[in-house]
This record gives C-alpha cells, sequence and structure tokens, in this order.
C-alpha cells in the first residue's frame, strides 16, 4: 500500500495513515486504500479490534488533500448534467468513510479542535498529554476489547446501532431478537467457565 500501513497481531489490527510529507491528508489513493483495507479487515475472523493512528506527523489527519477536491470537481464530461451526477457520486462515496461526529464538527465549527476542547464538547472520549501516553492507553483499550468474545461485541455494536436509529420500543425488540439468536453461544459457555476456572477466556474466532 502506498499510503498505510497495517499489522495484525494478537487479534487487533494497527492502521497507520503513511503521508507524513502531506500532513496524512486523505487523497484518492489513501480513501481507496482505506475503504480496500476496512473491509478486508470487517471480514478477517481474526481481527477483534482495530487502531487508527496518524503517522509521523505533528498532525493526525489534515482531512481531503486539496488535489483531490480538485479531482471530484473538475471532469472532461461535457454535459453539465452527467457532469453534476459524476461530482455527486464521486462526494457521495467520500461521505461513506466520515463519521457523523466528524460531519457534525467540520458543519458547526469549520475551525481547529484541540485535544481538551474536543473532550470538552464531546467529539472524543479523552485527550493525552502526547501521542506516546495515548498509544499506549489505546492499546491498553484495545487489548481489553480484544478480549471478549468477538460475537458479544459485534452484537453489542449491532445494537448501539440499531437503538441510535429507531425508538426505544424497536430498540427493546431488535434486542430480544437478537439475544434470543446469539445468547446461546459457546462463547458463553467458555465465558462462565473461565470466571469458574479463574482463567482468561479463549474465545473462537
Amino acid at each position: 500500500m502506498e499510503t498505510l500501513k497495517l499489522t495484525i497481531e494478537n487479534h487487533i489490527a494497527h492502521v497507520i495513515i503513511n503521508r507524513p510529507e502531506k500532513t496524512n491528508a486523505l487523497n484518492q489513493t489513501a480513501w481507496d486504500e482505506i475503504t480496500e483495507v476496512f473491509e478486508y479487515l470487517d471480514e478477517n475472523p481474526e481481527v477483534r479490534v482495530v487502531v487508527l493512528e496518524g503517522g509521523e506527523s505533528k498532525h493526525f489527519c489534515a482531512g481531503i488533500d486539496l488535489s483531490l477536491l480538485m479531482s471530484v470537481s473538475q471532469t472532461n464530461i461535457a454535459c453539465d448534467a452527467r457532469r453534476r451526477e459524476r461530482v455527486r457520486k464521486d462526494i457521495l462515496q467520500l461521505q461513506g468513510l466520515i463519521g457523523d461526529g466528524l460531519v457534525r464538527e467540520m458543519a458547526y465549527t469549520g475551525r481547529s479542535v484541540d485535544g481538551k476542547e474536543a473532550v470538552k464538547i464531546g467529539i472524543v472520549n479523552r485527550s493525552f498529554a502526547d501521542k506516546n501516553t495515548m498509544m499506549e492507553e489505546v492499546m491498553k483499550i484495545a487489548t481489553t476489547i480484544a478480549s471478549k468474545s468477538p460475537l458479544s461485541i459485534r452484537g453489542t455494536k449491532h445494537i448501539l446501532l440499531h437503538t441510535r436509529d429507531h425508538s426505544v420500543a424497536d430498540g427493546l425488540n431488535y434486542m430480544a431478537t437478537w439475544n434470543a439468536a446469539m445468547m446461546l453461544s459457546n462463547d458463553l459457555q467458555e465465558a462462565f467457565a473461565a470466571k469458574m476456572q479463574k482463567r482468561d477466556a479463549n474465545f473462537e474466532s
């Protein structure tokens, strides 16, 4: 890969944005590789947690590379309607890697936000004094998540997303259906056995 580095160890995938000369700004290659990598990780049963890091730059990521914005807005299509249709398609593709929190931040402020303010207004969970401390703490969290039942973590993600977009009644009904389908799993039996035997659980991928 040209713009990313990837390692997988102990069920944790570590993805590093690797464009330090461009302060890790995302060009078209980066967007394509991010899509490819995360689709691969999503289907890899050995991966339980993904840590995304900005590489050797003072910024995690400077955002969209200006060259990409220019390429989206400039096209050789002669028909104005078809050109705008193409631009809309490209923008929708870009929007699909952008989370709700980032969309709101850019839409509401359009400015830089430091770590302490990001915590205060809820964009991030916490901030740290330096990158090394942050990565140590992030890997602790990742290790904790990776030690849990993969089936339970996947179920929790699905339920939280469903609950966010539906009523309380719909959310509870979905949760009941999910639990009925998934609760009686090998993971649950292994969790109980590990607890009784005072050892770490060994879950299937």
